[in-house]
């Protein structure tokens, strides 16, 4: 449910900085 949340997150940003960054902590969090 964490992926649907930051895939949301991820969306509502366009920033392409932020949202590498933030996958980037998701991926390491796994």
């Amino acid at each position: 449910m964490v992926s649907a949340r930051a895939l949301h997150f991820v969306f509502k940003i366009p920033d392409r900085r932020l949202t590498m960054k933030f996958y980037r902590e998701i991926l390491g969090m796994k």
